[in-house]
């Protein structure tokens, strides 16, 4: 798997998706998978998250696996309105023969979960900077006024800008982030001071 996958809890709207034999071009099949994944998993990440309080379709009950996330073939079968369902298990960081695969994205995301912050930093290494600040904005637009993770994200968004060349996108980010420092006595201040520097 290569990028992130939108699911739905929705068994209804995921067929209704799938559509009728009469849309399907030749040569191609309909496929439904059937992923089973604990959210109780236990062990470093947890690689799927639950988005529907942060879409725009909440009734879509979203669902977005993450990169990397690797499955299980239960089971294969075909209905009789030719539909194709493939069942899957998703494999946890507490499996074995994976557990060095999360290991790697704990050390390098800094991942005790998974959240919009590591979505987020998995996108910007990708180069994936437009998805990644949308992330980011999302995550803004959740977490209240006085949320120490607003500081994290200004500055975020401050690099993302910088990447895209938009230089004074970055600098207005990375000087709201600089406030909140401020305020707060941060001992990452020197890290917005820096941030402001590599802009200019």
């Amino acid at each position: 798997m290569h990028s992130f996958v939108s699911t739905s809890l929705d068994r209804d709207l995921a067929l209704f998706i799938v559509g009728s034999s009469d849309g399907v071009i030749d040569g191609l099949e309909r496929v439904l998978f059937e992923i089973v994944a604990d959210p109780r998993i236990q062990g470093l990440v947890k690689p799927f998250a639950n988005i529907t309080s942060l879409s725009y379709f909440g009734e879509e009950e979203e669902v977005l696996i993450m990169l990397g996330s690797i499955f299980r073939i239960i089971d294969l079968r075909q209905n009789e309105d030719r539909i194709w369902f493939i069942q899957l298990t998703m494999y946890s960081d507490a499996d074995n023969d994976w557990k060095q695969v999360f290991e790697y994205m704990r050390d390098e995301y800094g991942m005790e979960e998974t959240t919009l912050f590591s979505f987020g930093a998995i996108l910007c290494d990708m180069d994936k900077y437009d998805k990644a600040g949308k992330y980011y904005h999302r995550l803004l637009n959740s977490l209240p006024e006085d949320h120490p993770d607003i500081e994290v994200c200004y500055n975020n968004l401050g690099r993302i800008a910088e990447k895209k060349g938009d230089y004074d996108s970055s600098l207005a980010w990375h000087y709201r982030s600089l406030q909140i420092s401020l305020k707060t006595d941060d001992p990452d201040l020197a890290e917005s001071y820096n941030s402001i520097a590599i802009v200019k």
